[in-house]
């Protein structure tokens, strides 16, 4: 028959025990602690958690509170735990070794081991901090227990298959509602995306089509989501987190198909094409409206994602919602670029009056800043719309090029000029050699390029500009998309037929495979 020793409480002690376990109750609310995600929720369990472990320290074997203080010494070795768990090893090891009871030093021990546990931020791997916090408490509360009255035994016992039935009964509600969600979460998404692609592919009513489909989905996977079934599992912790994840996205993503579905509805993207040489401003203006409705969804979605992140999402949902992350971060960019861009064109496009422009075009047959050194160029004038070459050529024209080509002085940043003055750029009013043409686009930073490209231009028998585009073979592509095919004339003496020439054409005859459509 094993005797079980039970440490007693004086009366004066027991007083003691009540009052460190309230203030291991209320010093555990302020841990921020959120197993549930619910800010009320969770600082009741938590206080609860401290107050009950606490009070159960102090009458708990004295090596419970001792291991569990080396277990956390050892899990976060710096700042002020480190020396709060070391003393609890040594204070606890103290007591085993002079076999006394001292109920409310046991009770002061369990105190710093909750708090320890409670603060334990462990990244990797996954559950490592609550796990740890869960035996270390759990020892203590297991021994208390053991070491109580028959009464609280029997009330412990309860209270445990109570819990577990209502956790068992919360995990089995919202596993129901997401096997019934699953197929209309999954035909959302699916609809989702073929939206997003008609948007980039250029089909404004089948993109409004698909978002509108997606957001039906949604909104029944938002239902079921929202539902009884999935009530009682908010209150549970790590469960609860993954409810609300599901449903805050489920509802978001229902939202931004209905809003970007309506912004696109109607859309003519196919107005804003050069035709003629001329683009039409006013459509680009209708179109700044229904982008920036578009963005401000994107916006909100992507908040959205972000928000539902958690330390309590298990791996598999959480690397989901990881890579949803970086999609939504860069639909987020996409559409902020699309409005940017629907602001500048008109002044670009000589909407306030003419304007003129130097094009550099790139090759990254040789690397450089930039990416690429310039192999050709052209002098390009908007004014109203309207897009004209007023002069080309390559490179080798502007080498060569002006009335000084020995003598030309580069009017650029200092520091441009002192870090590329080894490729020729020339510094301290000193020439530039003639070949740094082939140089100018070795800083990756725009703005330096365009001053020194302008002013080389403007001693090169050029005029004056009002900016610089450097444009690679990707930036064709993206131009032969809005002129449409071009047709590649049949060179004398040759026999055929006149090719179309896609933006795949563009790179491939520059000498490089053509770009995937994901392109940049």
């Amino acid at each position: 028959m094993t005797v079980r020793r039970l440490n007693r409480l004086t009366s004066n002690q027991r007083y003691t025990v009540l009052a460190l376990s309230i203030a291991s109750g209320i010093l555990g609310v302020l841990a921020d602690c959120r197993p549930t995600g619910i800010a009320g929720v969770d600082h009741v369990l938590t206080g609860l958690t401290a107050g009950v472990v606490t009070w159960f320290g102090g009458i708990s074997v004295w090596w419970a509170a001792g291991a569990g203080g080396a277990l956390l010494a050892i899990a976060q070795p710096s700042g002020w735990q480190i020396w709060v768990s070391i003393a609890v090893c040594v204070v606890m090891f103290g007591i085993g070794a002079l076999r006394e009871s001292l109920g409310s030093v046991r009770c002061l021990a369990a105190l710093g081991v909750c708090q320890v546990a409670l603060h334990l931020r462990l990244r990797s791997p996954f559950g490592l901090s609550a796990l740890i916090a869960a035996a270390c408490m759990g020892a203590i509360v297991v021994s208390g227990v053991r070491r109580s009255s028959p009464q609280v035994r029997r009330a412990t016992k309860v209270a445990a298959i109570t819990l577990g039935c209502y956790v068992g009964l919360s995990i089995i509600g919202a596993a129901t509602a997401g096997l019934i969600a699953r197929s209309n979460i999954m035909k959302g998404v699916d609809s989702a995306t073929s939206g997003l692609r008609a948007m980039r592919e250029g089909r404004p009513d089948d993109a409004s089509a698909f978002l509108q489909s997606s957001a039906s989905s949604l909104s029944k996977a938002r239902s079921l989501v929202r539902s009884p079934l999935t009530m009682p599992a908010r209150l549970v912790p790590v469960l609860g987190p993954h409810v609300r994840s599901a449903e805050r996205l489920v509802g978001s993503a229902r939202e931004t198909a209905q809003t970007v579905s309506g912004a696109v509805a109607g859309v003519d993207v196919s107005s804003i094409k050069v035709q003629g040489g001329v683009v039409d401003l006013t459509a680009i203006e209708r179109l700044r409206l229904p982008l920036e409705v578009s963005r401000d969804a994107v916006v909100a979605f992507d908040n959205a994602v972000d928000a539902s992140r958690s330390g309590w999402l298990i791996d598999p949902f959480a690397g989901r919602l990881r890579r949803l992350a970086v999609e939504t971060e860069r639909a987020r960019v996409q559409a902020s670029n699309a409005v940017e861009a629907t602001a500048l064109a008109p002044s670009l496009l000589g909407g306030n009056g003419k304007r003129v422009w130097l094009v550099l075009f790139t090759t990254p047959a040789e690397a450089r800043g930039l990416g690429g050194f310039p192999g050709n160029w052209a002098e390009i004038t908007t004014d109203g719309g309207r897009i004209s070459v007023t002069r080309r050529g390559r490179i080798v024209d502007l080498i060569n090029g002006g009335d000084n080509k020995d003598g030309r002085v580069v009017h650029a940043p200092a520091d441009y000029l002192a870090r590329y003055d080894d490729y020729g750029a020339g510094k301290d009013g000193a020439p530039m050699n003639r070949m740094f043409w082939n140089n100018v686009t070795m800083s990756p930073d725009m703005p330096s390029v365009a001053l020194a490209a302008s002013d080389m231009y403007l001693q090169s028998g050029g005029r004056p500009v009002d900016g610089v585009i450097v444009a690679d073979p990707y930036a064709l592509q993206a131009v032969v998309t809005l002129t449409g095919p071009l047709a590649l004339p049949i060179p004398e003496g040759a026999t055929g037929r006149a090719t179309p020439m896609t933006s795949g054409g563009l790179a491939h005859i520059a000498g490089f495979p053509a770009p995937t459509p994901s392109g940049r």
